[in-house]
């Protein structure tokens, strides 16, 4: 090999190292935003069992609230029984 081609091989090693370099630069920012869209859907997640602990509340509040709208029914019922009498 002449000098000159162990120059240009040396100028392609050195671009090749760049891009390299470069890449693995790209590699971890990706790899940072991965990361980061992670720690949001945990958030997410971590929102939605309190969401869903809120529903299930709310269902739970609703079945008291039917069984009370059952309770003054009969009452009422049973208001309307003795006013007859």
């Amino acid at each position: 090999m002449t000098q000159e081609e162990l120059l240009s091989n040396q100028k392609t090693i050195l671009a090749n190292q760049e891009n390299i370099q470069s890449n693995q630069r790209n590699i971890m920012k990706v790899l940072e935003a991965i990361l980061a869209n992670q720690k949001i859907l945990l958030a997410n997640q971590d929102h939605i069992q309190a969401n869903q602990a809120k529903l299930d509340a709310l269902l739970v509040n609703q079945d008291l609230i039917q069984a009370n709208q059952v309770r003054i029914l009969a009452n009422q019922t049973e208001i309307l029984s003795l006013l007859a009498e």
